[in-house]
């Protein structure tokens, strides 16, 4: 039984190594109004060989990745308004790490496009509110077969199409004491 704690203690573990990353970026100041940002990234996702996962009773269980590097590109503008109001506008396009032959279920990441609105008011000099929508397209997620595990591949062919978008909507306060 799950509730039966005496079941529940057990000696678990999932090694999952979480990439490097080298990020360059840059602002640059248009006009006393205008600034602009761009960020590049590389993401050494090369590291990610596999997912193991060890369950006490049941062998070691290696799910082979075989993800490659990925870069990720952004720009994005602020525009003040006047003293109280600033708008930004954000764009960025993260390639995929994976292929399609190697793309599994359970991480079906793909390319990703995210659009991203949003205004600074300050109220006064020790309180700001930030409103902001964020969009982001997580691509169409094509399964063409499942990858292997433990160097085997498990079926012939399996076929999964996701096409997975976000959309946020926040708004958070800031306060100097």
């Amino acid at each position: 039984l799950l509730s039966d704690e005496e079941k529940q203690d057990v000696n678990d573990s999932l090694t999952w190594d979480m990439p490097e990353r080298l990020v360059i970026s840059g602002s640059h100041v248009i006009t006393s109004h205008v600034t602009m940002y761009w960020d590049f990234e590389r993401v050494f996702f090369d590291d990610f060989e596999s997912t193991d996962l060890n369950i006490d009773g049941y062998p070691e269980l290696i799910i082979d990745r075989n993800f490659k590097d990925a870069n990720r590109y952004a720009v994005g503008s602020e525009y003040r308004f006047n003293d109280h109001l600033t708008l930004q506008l954000g764009l960025s396009f993260d390639e995929s790490p994976v292929d399609d032959s190697d793309r599994m279920p359970d991480i079906p990441v793909e390319e990703i496009y995210k659009v991203a609105l949003g205004a600074i008011y300050r109220v006064s000099d020790n309180l700001t509110v930030q409103g902001y929508a964020l969009a982001e397209f997580l691509g169409d997620g094509e399964i063409e077969q499942l990858a292997s595990i433990d160097g085997h591949k498990i079926g012939d062919s399996f076929n999964m199409d996701t096409d997975a978008k976000v959309y946020v909507l926040g708004v958070s306060f800031a306060y100097k004491f």
